[in-house]
């Protein structure tokens, strides 16, 4: 009996976790004819990121398969500031170069436990104005890196600049993995 309802407890926790990444914004695009290193790509943004003083920033490279377990390897620059995650891909495509964004949440795993029992989720996830407000500097400043550091690498380089509704992410695209 005892057994069963540990495995019940395991399973749940298991399911919580496994759900627990939530993609709230995404942003990319494909500059034409154009190449850049992926690696300086990611110094740079970093740098740019360092240089605001952003506090309780943790910055890391990971790698994600680009497909299947056999396929090809992918280094994204990851910007984590407390369950706010970025990942920044920079990359060959064809002739071009790609950069994309996705701005995820990643709670850690009692806060993404307790989410599931609805009165303790209500109180954990209370929302204040200082926590928004952070929230939305610490997106605007990791978008605002971005788009300096592409802008600084594609000028005077004959690629065509983009519109601000290019530079717009998707918020809140519904994804979930």
């Amino acid at each position: 009996m005892y057994g069963f309802i540990f495995l019940l407890i395991i399973g749940a926790i298991f399911l919580a976790l496994h759900n627990a990444t939530t993609v709230l914004s995404r942003w990319q695009n494909t500059f034409s004819d154009f190449n850049f290193s992926s690696q300086e790509f990611y110094t740079k943004v970093q740098e740019v990121l360092t240089q605001a003083k952003i506090p309780d920033v943790d910055y890391s490279h990971i790698t994600f398969s680009r497909g299947g377990m056999m396929s090809a390897n992918q280094d994204y620059l990851r910007i984590k500031r407390n369950e706010f995650v970025f990942y920044i891909c920079a990359s060959p495509f064809g002739t071009g170069f790609f950069v994309s964004t996705w701005l995820v949440e990643r709670p850690g795993a009692l806060k993404t436990v307790l989410r599931r029992v609805r009165f303790i989720k209500d109180l954990i996830d209370i929302k204040t104005y200082y926590s928004v407000d952070t929230e939305s500097m610490y997106k605007g400043s990791v978008q605002s890196a971005v788009r300096k550091v592409i802008e600084e690498i594609t000028s005077g380089k004959g690629v065509r600049g983009l519109s601000e509704l290019e530079w717009k992410p998707v918020d809140n695209p519904r994804l979930k993995w």
